[in-house]
């Protein structure tokens, strides 16, 4: 029986896998637990498959033809995986390996645990102001407090994660999604501070992947708290109908023409909040049970 799956994604890691995965293979090699080491190379095409490769017979290497992305990588992990729960270990050198036994200890009270990277700042300078705004916009619309939506060193429980696993997308903001979905969900859930070094090698995010970690963003709120989202715009209609149409009367004594239109839009806001709120419900599968 395997305890725990650590599943590593990488893409065009030549520099880096070698080193990650001596560091897994002696982890394991001394731990009282019972692991599954799975590498996911995601159409790399570089030299890192070749180094996998020197490892084979010690663990699991899933290779995908063409580069899918990062969260695509993680589901092919997770659908060949075995274990009660999955850590996600990225290839790019950037976890040290220490933190794997407590995450470990910590897992026997929480089903979700993520790496709070404390210091965050060694991304470049240009990346931080769309980190801040992705992390003010998810203040606003999920009204919770994420120190760290992305961090690839994580631990979940593998029925939690299949659970949501039709929702996740391909790409980068895999990690984004899951964390905000999973605390949708209310599930008990950690935050552990650790430290990261400087990737080894170049990374492979772009500008676009920020972009569309705020578009992900805006359709996971419609997927899990939709009513948020369409009450408050139906409000910000609905305030200014009431002064409009108020006024209007006071000085012509009849209603303002701005006033009604905005109130028709406030009641199709908040209907089609009622509306989205029970589709996302049946996508999500709570009424499929």
């Amino acid at each position: 029986m395997v305890d725990f799956s650590i599943i590593v994604p990488c893409y065009n890691e030549e520099k880096s896998i070698s080193s990650v995965i001596e560091s897994l293979l002696l982890f394991k090699s001394k731990s009282k637990n019972n692991f599954e080491i799975i590498v996911i190379d995601d159409g790399s095409i570089d030299k890192t498959k070749e180094n996998i490769k020197k490892y084979q017979k010690d663990l699991i290497l899933i290779s995908h033809k063409y580069n899918r992305g990062y969260g695509a990588s993680l589901k092919t992990g997770i659908k060949n995986s075995v274990g009660n729960k999955i850590i996600f270990f990225d290839g790019d050198g950037q976890h040290d390996i220490k933190y794997l036994q407590e995450l470990i200890n910590k897992s026997k009270n929480y089903d979700f645990i993520i790496g709070n990277r404390t210091n965050n700042l060694i991304s470049t300078i240009f990346r931080q102001p769309g980190k801040l705004f992705i992390k003010f916009l998810l203040k606003i619309l999920i009204s919770t407090k994420i120190k760290d939506y992305n961090s690839g060193l994580r631990l979940i429980e593998r029925k939690l994660i299949l659970s949501i696993l039709h929702i996740m997308p391909d790409g980068f903001s895999f990690s984004t999604s899951s964390t905000i979905a999973i605390i949708q969900k209310n599930i008990p859930y950690l935050y552990y501070d650790i430290t990261i070094k400087k990737r080894i090698g170049r990374s492979t995010l772009k500008i676009s992947d920020g972009f569309k970690t705020i578009i992900m963003i805006l359709n996971l709120v419609c997927l899990f708290a939709p009513l948020r989202l369409f009450i408050t715009m139906s409000l910000f209609c609905f305030v200014p109908s009431i002064y409009f149409i108020l006024n209007s009367y006071i000085i012509y004594g009849e209603a303002s023409l701005k006033g009604i239109l905005l109130m028709i839009a406030s009641l199709n806001f908040f209907l089609f909040g009622l509306l989205i709120n029970q589709v996302s419900a049946i996508r999500r599968g709570e009424y499929l049970k």
